[in-house]
């Protein structure tokens, strides 16, 4: 995969960032929600940020029987990346711990990467879905760039100062929102993005005790400043049907 520079003149462009969704044990309203995003901020560019598949029947970790066969995941992953891409035809998809699983697997079994299906087939999506290991935004104004990654530590605004770049990143599902931070020559910000996972699905059971639990949510940037757009539920776990 690539490590693209995509140079945007981020200050009056809108991105909308898709956070954790580890399809298929995505939230059920995940989708209708993400559309419903689309229609409100009309976003001029799309990034997932990584774990848009689980992947759970390959995890290098113990996996639960009673959670689909590692074919019976595949389908439905490449059904709903088709629907997810009937909304968004074009989409930029970070590396993951998950997301990756595939490949991480194939080369841990000895497999070079001439005989590895691009990631494309293996989520059933066209050419204009663009799996890489990272992003960063850059723009002609005399602002810091933006830098996208799956995760590289929790504390998003102090991975920002030491980069130098204002920073979005996903993995850390408990974790929703932004940090500030100035120095003398730039405003920095940090942002965690929550998740948008079904937290009852067993493939979650790792967390069930955790005292803090999942953020269901995700980010947009307008004009260089970052919003958090919960997905707030109901107390029957369903979407509100309210973009706040």
């Amino acid at each position: 995969m690539s490590k693209p520079i995509l140079n945007l003149d981020y200050e009056n462009q809108t991105i909308l960032f898709i956070s954790d969704m580890h399809i298929p044990y995505h939230h059920q309203d995940s989708m209708e929600f993400l559309s419903a995003l689309k229609e409100v901020y009309d976003p001029d560019l799309v990034i997932s940020l990584g774990d848009l598949g689980d992947f759970h029947a390959i995890s290098f970790h113990d996996t639960d029987p009673d959670l689909y066969s590692a074919g019976e995941e595949l389908e439905q992953l490449k059904a709903y990346s088709q629907e997810l891409e009937e909304i968004f035809p074009s989409m930029f998809i970070v590396g993951s711990n998950h997301g990756d699983l595939a490949l991480r697997k194939a080369l841990s079994n000895g497999l070079p990467r001439s005989m590895i299906r691009e990631f494309n087939d293996i989520y059933g999506v066209g050419d204009d879905w663009f799996f890489v290991d990272d992003i960063t935004i850059r723009t002609e104004a005399d602002i810091p760039d933006i830098y996208v990654a799956h995760s590289i530590r929790k504390n998003a605004i102090q991975v920002a100062q030491q980069r130098g770049q204002r920073f979005i990143q996903g993995h850390f599902h408990e974790s929703f929102g932004i940090n500030y931070a100035g120095n003398p020559n730039s405003l920095l910000w940090g942002v965690n993005s929550g998740c948008l996972i079904d937290k009852t699905s067993q493939a979650f059971a790792y967390g069930k005790l955790n005292l803090n639990r999942p953020i269901l949510g995700t980010v947009v940037v307008e004009n260089g400043i970052p919003t958090c757009l919960p997905m707030v539920l109901s107390k029957e776990g369903r979407w509100i049907q309210e973009v706040l």
